[in-house]
């Protein structure tokens, strides 16, 4: 990549901190390493609910040992917040990068993904960039991996089939990031709306805004599941299981709320049976939660 790419752009990384301490070390770490040339600036918003300061103990020794001259450390302590909240307040308020991306806590990027993503973009003039996904458990072992190049991503696909996308697997450009603040600060005066899935409605206002999307599996990064993930969790019969629903019904609620004038019939036609499947799931949850305790 040549050197004029490196003095161009700036990416902010954010990675959201809450009892983080377990994992967090590996995935700024991987920031640490990554083959981009370019300043990087390693946003960490930590919640200052969470059970101890170790993670940010943790985080401030890294930055402290830390001798690549292009990156840079930035720590932000909030109250403690939902996921979404803390990723517009604390995050996207704070980034000062040219593009930026997430890293959860838990996950880890590989050494060329900011680098390969970014190359994308810039060769694609896209706002946004998507890599491979692979899924491991909590000792890094590979389970499965999701590629994105023949994805076709659609509000109608995304509505129905839910999201398809995951935050730490995104890179976005400033202009799309500060579109998404103003459409995400309507929803932030609301508590109701604290708990959105972000990346699932960041991915439907990316798709109806009609930013430029670009795929690729040149690189990846690890997503790992383990005992307080939502993804694996045992279906029908596990509390976060239905926890995830509620979620993700207020984010279809609040896309609706956002587009109702501006989607086509299909669409509405799309999320409506979206929500009238989960509404079924979440009653049935309900109805067999009283009868478990009602001994029946």
């Amino acid at each position: 990549m040549p050197n004029r790419f490196h003095d161009l752009f700036k990416i902010t990384i954010i990675i959201r901190a809450f009892d983080a301490e377990r994992y967090i070390a590996e995935a700024v770490k991987s920031v640490v390493s990554q083959t981009y040339e370019g300043p990087i600036e390693i946003l960490i918003c930590f919640d200052t609910g969470s059970k101890t300061l170790e993670a940010l103990e943790i985080v401030n020794k890294i930055a402290q040992g830390n001798i690549r001259k292009n990156v840079y450390f930035k720590v932000i302590k909030h109250p403690n917040m939902s996921p979404f909240r803390s990723l517009i307040e604390c995050g996207f308020k704070n980034a000062s990068g040219d593009y930026i991306g997430f890293l959860d806590h838990d996950n880890i990027y590989s050494r060329t993904f900011v680098e390969k993503l970014l190359e994308k973009m810039i060769e694609y003039d896209a706002d946004v960039a998507v890599g491979r996904t692979v899924y491991v458990d909590e000792f890094l072992n590979p389970i499965f991996s999701r590629k994105v190049s023949d994805l076709k991503i659609n509000p109608r696909r995304l509505l129905i089939g839910g999201n398809l996308v995951d935050m730490s697997s995104v890179i976005l450009s400033k202009r799309c990031a500060e579109k998404l603040i103003r459409i995400a600060e309507k929803y932030l005066r609301n508590r109701y709306f604290d708990w959105l899935y972000e990346d699932y409605f960041l991915s439907l206002v990316i798709v109806k805004e009609g930013f430029k999307v670009v795929f690729t599996d040149e690189t990846f990064y690890l997503y790992r599941i383990h005992q307080a993930s939502t993804t694996g969790m045992p279906r029908y019969n596990d509390v976060r299981y239905y926890f995830s629903l509620e979620r993700s019904v207020k984010t279809l609620i609040a896309f609706y709320v956002v587009y109702q004038d501006k989607l086509t019939a299909l669409e509405k036609l799309a999320l409506y049976v979206a929500l009238i499947k989960r509404v079924c799931v979440l009653l049935y949850g309900i109805l067999k939660w009283i009868f478990v305790r009602r001994g029946f």
